[in-house]
């Protein structure tokens, strides 16, 4: 029966010190951050502000004027009749028809890349 407490005791301060070890293990870990939220608009007919905050925007609806303050991955359009303003955005991609994109800057100094598969679609550069 002593034996038995002896084990019992070593395998409950082993289990200890390995909890110990992997939590310290965790605690020096270098952490990342979430992954920047991606925005889908699906509804139509929406006036809206939204924070890209380093994510995508997804514009699925009909007849929305939205406002895209901050860094955008990737805008893509594949509604009709939108209008959209984006403050800074490394990719536009207007696949639906009839709507109007401005841009105020691209990533890292450079020009969105842009791609206009859909029909009468007006992308430009803000103040051009």
């Amino acid at each position: 029966m002593n034996r038995h407490r002896v084990y019992m005791s070593i395998l409950l301060v082993v289990i200890s010190f390995a909890l110990l070890a992997g939590a310290s293990a965790r605690a020096n870990t270098t952490l990342v951050g979430p992954k920047p939220a991606d925005v889908k608009v699906d509804k139509d007919n929406q006036n809206r502000t939204i924070d890209c905050a380093g994510g995508s925007v997804t514009v699925d609806g009909n007849g929305n004027v939205l406002v895209l303050k901050g860094d955008c991955t990737t805008l893509k359009v594949n509604g009709n009749d939108n209008t959209v303003t984006v403050e800074v955005v490394a990719e536009i991609a207007t696949l639906g028809n009839r709507n109007k994109v401005t841009w105020a800057k691209g990533a890292g100094g450079k020009p969105p890349k842009i791609s206009n598969p859909g029909t009468r679609n007006t992308i430009k550069k803000a103040g051009q």
